[in-house]
């Protein structure tokens, strides 16, 4: 017996180890399918032939199946997407042309069928949809249309109805101080849609304007006699709050505000050049949050209130936007009241207009987040002061306690004040360079933004000689200049 077991075992190891190093290297080429009797020649990226290898995933199966056992049972060859390459999909041709399919698509798809989120049957509708939308890669291009006529679309219709105009559009920009005057191809309809005690809105549309931003309200005023200063007042004003509404949105508040774009209609192609208002059609339920003169809604929403509140700190008492109205946070048709009363037409109520706002204003979460201060003390503390001409002095001089007083600074504030300026007077003339405004503010914790140094260096350089004194610097500096918020 020990004989004979000796002999299986050496029958054995030749059987598995070639005595020569050619005929082992031979026996690694061949398939190792896990019945150790297949000599043939393996199949490219397999460790098995073309009989033993499986298609989808290059593992061992056997010869009478198209694919190996695991394969068989995945939740992709249930659903027949997954098939031997060849075979075709069940239910499906094969497509003339390779499809390049999303994989990133298809892998999310088969996660959510594979966690049970869809079935088999939403499983093959998804997959179809994408092969569908990859076919459409290597199909021909539609035959383009002979004219720009055959163009269907809303504008093809109102051309071809001749129910269109040509029209001036101007608009204001706050910041350049500037008018803008542009071509429009618009269609206003005949019959105004709504109308108020002053205005009564047509529907427009803009087709030099993309199909999904084209809808406009156009205004005209019921009064023949309404002067084109009252539409220009009001599309500086609605610009003018848009700034406002800019420099809200910087402090991060829960909902940021928007004011739509007005602008200026002049319809030169019919009798008398008549003028219209107009701006964006908002969708959605329009809402008017307060008034010029203290009205508040029921409601109370703290954004409309919190960003007058915020208008009136931020321009130092000098001006607050009131009457806002219109879909969620998106306002129109605002009002703006002036500390003396001056400018925005006749819906100004100046100071007395402001103190109505604060006698029925209630400081909420918004106001306290922004550092907005209490009601009663904003509008005394931050109301224009009287304007007087102060007393000139340099900044090597000891300023007078009136001064002082006019500016509202301690001596402390007024000597940390003196030393960042004079560290940027490098000749000693007591003034400093335009070019170092922005230096100076960063040092004193305020960052004008690039857009707006033009601006307030017109402002600050009264005298005009391209260099700016401490003096013009601390009247600016403590709201006392005609700022980048006069009218």
């Amino acid at each position: 017996s020990t004989q004979s077991t000796w002999g299986h075992f050496l029958s054995v190891y030749f059987f598995f180890v070639p005595c020569s190093p050619d005929a082992m290297a031979d026996r690694f080429l061949s398939c190792h399918h896990l019945d150790g009797e297949c000599g043939v020649a393996k199949a490219a990226e397999s460790n098995f032939c073309v009989h033993h290898c499986c298609p989808t995933c290059k593992g061992d199966k056997s010869s009478t199946e198209k694919v190996c056992k695991q394969c068989k049972g995945s939740p992709k060859f249930a659903s027949g997407r997954l098939s031997p390459k060849g075979s075709g999909r069940s239910g499906h041709r094969l497509p003339a042309k390779p499809v390049r399919r999303s994989k990133s698509e298809e892998a999310q798809v088969d996660m959510l069928f594979e966690k049970g989120a869809i079935n088999a049957e939403e499983h093959e509708r998804r997959i179809h949809r994408i092969e569908e939308d990859c076919k459409k890669i290597f199909e021909a291009p539609p035959t383009p249309p002979k004219s720009i006529a055959a163009i269907s679309g809303l504008c093809a219709k109102l051309v071809a109805a001749k129910e269109y105009e040509l029209v001036y559009r101007c608009t204001y920009d706050f910041l350049a101080r500037d008018w803008r005057k542009t071509l429009a191809v618009v269609n206003i309809e005949k019959t105004p849609f709504s109308a108020g005690n002053l205005r009564a809105a047509y529907r427009m549309t803009d087709l030099t304007k993309p199909d999904a931003n084209n809808q406009y309200v156009a205004k005209s005023s019921k009064d023949k006699n309404e002067s084109l200063q009252t539409y220009m007042v009001d599309c500086q004003m609605q610009d003018m709050c848009q700034y406002f509404a800019e420099q809200y949105n910087k402090y991060h508040p829960p909902k940021e505000v928007k004011f739509i774009e007005a602008s200026l209609l002049e319809r030169f192609t019919l009798p008398g050049s008549p003028v219209m208002a107009c701006e964006p059609f908002i969708d959605g339920k329009y809402i008017k949050h307060t008034n010029n003169f203290g009205y508040v809604n029921a409601d109370a929403r703290s954004t409309p209130q919190a960003f007058s509140h915020f208008s009136h700190h931020y321009s130092g008492g000098k001006y607050m936007v009131v009457d806002i109205q219109g879909v969620g946070d998106v306002y129109t048709d605002p009002q703006m009241h002036s500390d003396d009363g001056h400018g925005f037409g006749k819906g100004n109520m100046g100071a007395e207009g402001m103190k109505k706002f604060f006698e029925s204003h209630k400081c909420n979460s918004i106001c306290k987040s922004l550092g907005l201060t209490d009601k009663i003390e904003a509008f005394q503390g931050t109301i224009a002061r009287p304007r007087r001409k102060m007393n000139s002095f340099r900044y090597n001089r000891d300023p007078e306690t009136k001064d002082l007083e006019f500016f509202g600074l301690q001596p402390a504030e007024f000597k940390h004040i003196e030393e960042c300026f004079h560290q940027l007077d490098r000749t000693g003339s007591g003034e400093i360079e335009l070019s170092d405004l922005p230096t100076l503010c960063r040092t004193l914790g305020q960052d004008i933004p690039t857009r707006q140094i033009v601006q307030v260096m017109h402002i600050i350089d009264t005298d005009g000689n391209g260099a700016l004194s401490l003096t013009e610097f601390l009247t600016w500096w403590t709201g006392h200049a005609e700022d980048l918020f006069q009218n």
